[in-house]
């Protein structure tokens, strides 16, 4: 039996209360090569962008 949405608050947060309707499968699916490689660009350009934010960063200081 489901308890009324009111009735039922675990946390203080309205947000937090609602059902998302989100169920778990477990499923997992596998990367191909081209996302692995589309993947480790990314990664790249990241490093590359949060190192410059970094210098900008201690520069300001």
């Amino acid at each position: 039996m489901k308890e009324k949405q009111s009735n039922y608050k675990p946390f203080s947060s309205h947000r937090w209360n609602q059902n998302p309707g989100a169920v778990p499968t477990g499923k997992t699916f596998e990367l191909t090569e081209e996302t692995k490689k589309w993947s480790e660009e990314q990664d790249k350009k990241w490093q590359e962008t949060l190192k410059k934010l970094k210098e900008k960063k201690v520069a300001k200081k």
